[in-house]
């Protein structure tokens, strides 16, 4: 089970480590916390969990480029701007693998071991052809033609060195503007978090499926606008490259809950919910209202729509969007009887009518007229009658311990 609790208030991170024991499975916490250095305070025995999904144990550049570039709201940022970093990132990266790859596995010790800190370093041509040039003088150019493999040394020096000489001030703006991203960042109260601890501390999405483990994201989405979307963005392209490597699954391995779906909308997201049923993933998803997923796009909230085998609505904000809802119940017939009579105390044939008309299996006024426990169920696998339903849910005081099942659901 993985969980990415928008809110970030702890009451759900408590309960689920309370099951977690229960039924012994490992648990996993990453929580924003209030300072770097305020202790750990939560229901896991392990601490604060780590997570590092860009580093070195990512696998090759390419693979970490994707994170790294998806952990940014390019919103409102020109496109080149995207493009140029991307551009750059991407040989940077493939510098920091290939050392790595020399210095067994881990950066050299003159540079930031944490990832996020050290690419923000190599943001810059000069910094990583030193870096590289530093690599070469301990292992030797022999080693490092090795470890690139489709290229040399000289090749990648030459790239560098062109890349510091040449006059692009849109593309130096640009490696600039994301230096600065991820080192104000590294610099916030996640920084220290966001590191590989090379031991069970760290979350890894492979792990917590061998390990049938619980994993919560506990963050605090209005308290840190900037830093708790880009942590559940790293989340959605970590479980996009999971299900891409995983291959097909014959059951469920993964059940995944992701809160506020709509902030970290994108390609990305849909992606993760096109491909995940073939790879035992399933997910729930939760948005404030429809529109919040229109916002993102049309071609988003279409995808979403789409790829979800069913609806649970609480309430609905608008008529407009009621009447959307309702649109998605489908249509029946019914009939509809007029009966004509003769007022006047004459005697006379009576006439009568039928005709059929067609409306809402779920009126759009039932959807804003629901109560506190009263929830309507949209199904898109499902025909006829079942294809929506209304639901009374009536929740104990205390969920500790207990199953419900509601209408087949667990």
């Amino acid at each position: 089970v993985l969980v990415v609790d928008a809110k970030g208030d702890g009451d759900l991170a408590s309960k689920l480590g309370a099951y977690a024991e229960e039924f012994g499975r490992p648990f996993y916490h990453f929580s924003i916390p209030f300072s770097t250095s305020a202790p750990y305070i939560g229901p896991s025995e392990r601490g604060r969990s780590f997570y590092d999904p860009a580093g070195l144990s990512a696998g090759n550049h390419t693979r970490r480029l994707d994170f790294m570039m998806n952990a940014r709201d390019w919103k409102g940022a020109p496109a080149v701007y995207s493009d140029k970093t991307r551009d750059w990132l991407s040989r940077a990266l493939w510098v920091d693998n290939v050392v790595a790859e020399c210095n067994g596995g881990r950066p050299l010790e003159s540079v930031q071991q944490a990832t996020f800190a050290r690419v923000a370093d190599l943001m810059s041509p000069i910094t990583t052809r030193h870096y590289l040039r530093e690599a070469a003088n301990m292992f030797g150019v022999e080693a490092i033609d090795a470890a690139f493999g489709t290229t040399t040394y000289d090749s990648i020096m030459a790239e560098l060195d062109a890349y510091a000489s040449t006059n692009d001030p849109t593309g130096e703006s640009a490696r600039m503007s994301h230096a600065a991203w991820l080192r104000t960042f590294m610099s916030s109260v996640t920084g220290p978090y966001l590191m590989d601890t090379g031991d069970e501390r760290t979350i890894d999405i492979g792990r917590i499926v061998d390990e049938r483990a619980v994993c919560i994201f506990d963050l605090a989405t209005d308290q840190y606008r900037e830093e708790a979307p880009a942590i559940a963005r790293l989340v959605v392209a970590d479980l996009l490259s999971y299900i891409s490597s995983a291959g097909k699954a014959d059951g469920l391995r993964l059940r995944v809950f992701l809160d506020e779906f709509a902030a970290v909308g994108g390609d990305e997201s849909a992606n993760v919910l096109a491909r995940a049923r073939s790879a035992g993933v399933s997910f729930t998803l939760s948005t404030q209202t429809l529109s919040d997923l229109r916002d993102v796009s049309d071609a988003f909230e279409g995808q979403v729509l789409t790829n979800s085998l069913n609806l649970l609505v609480h309430n609905a904000s608008t008529w407009e969007e009621a009447e959307r809802l309702a649109g998605m119940t489908g249509q029946i017939e019914q009939e509809r009887v007029t009966k004509s009579l003769r007022m006047d105390g004459v005697e006379g044939p009576r006439t009568k009518s039928v005709s059929t008309e067609k409306r809402y299996r779920i009126e759009p006024s039932e959807f804003m007229e629901m109560g506190v426990g009263e929830l309507i169920k949209i199904s898109q696998v499902e025909k006829g009658a079942g294809k929506a339903s209304k639901i009374g849910v009536v929740m104990p005081p205390r969920l500790e311990g207990t199953i419900y099942t509601v209408d087949g659901y667990t």
